[in-house]
């Protein structure tokens, strides 16, 4: 609810449907219940790696980030490419990119002015309780053929939780957004469909012979 209030407020006054969905899903990420931002689940390593992507309904122009630590709010590095994609080529002719993962977005995020925070500060007491449960799950699997047959029929639980948003501005331009923290013991290093083009959110803005359509979806 909170989300959506500040959400509201930044199109009541008049932000880009853009700026909603960054803030929206900021809150989101803010939020220690949900798989994204703080309260990501973590990896197979014990850390938290985000991703987050962001499309926009009139121009296609898109913006993601994968695997990225320290960062508190993902979703605005996402924003931050998105952007840059709208405004063309940068300097010498180079072309924008469309997706940073690794060290490579968390130093974006630095120059383009996104707080940073050390990647521990983005574990919660949860996260690490439900770490704690699935790594003991996943020894016991291992430890004979058996044992991993019983548990293959046992999925994790409180493994997604992936969050997104979707607005539209008094304009008429669509945008929608994803963030997510990733499956629970994901190898570190892998890139989640929420971050992948097309998989994690999609926006359209209607035209005469169509309707337009904004959606984000959740693993």
């Amino acid at each position: 609810q909170c989300a959506i209030i500040r959400a509201m407020q930044v199109l009541q006054d008049g932000g880009s449907s853009q700026e909603a969905v960054t803030c929206a899903i900021s809150a989101l990420e803010d939020f220690p219940c949900t798989n994204c931002g703080h309260g990501s689940n973590l990896t197979l390593h014990g850390g938290v790696e985000c991703d987050a992507s962001m499309i926009c309904g009139q121009s296609g122009c898109y913006g993601s980030i994968g695997a990225v630590t320290g960062v508190k709010n993902p979703i605005k590095v996402a924003s931050k490419l998105l952007s840059q994609q709208r405004n063309g080529l940068m300097s010498l002719g180079r072309i924008p990119p469309i997706m940073l993962v690794g060290e490579g977005a968390r130093c974006y995020a630095f120059q383009q002015g996104v707080e940073l925070c050390p990647p521990n500060e983005l574990i919660t007491d949860r996260a690490r309780a439900v770490y704690i449960d699935h790594m003991n799950r996943l020894e016991r699997s291992e430890d004979g053929p058996q044992n991993k047959k019983a548990h293959i029929s046992q999925p994790l639980v409180n493994a997604q939780d992936t969050v997104g948003a979707i607005a539209m501005d008094t304009y008429g331009t669509l945008c929608a957004g994803v963030s997510s923290g990733g499956l629970s013991l994901k190898l570190p290093g892998r890139v989640g469909h929420a971050a992948m083009f097309g998989c994690g959110c999609w926006a359209q803005n209607g035209m005469e012979d169509a309707p337009g359509f904004a959606c984000s979806v959740s693993g």
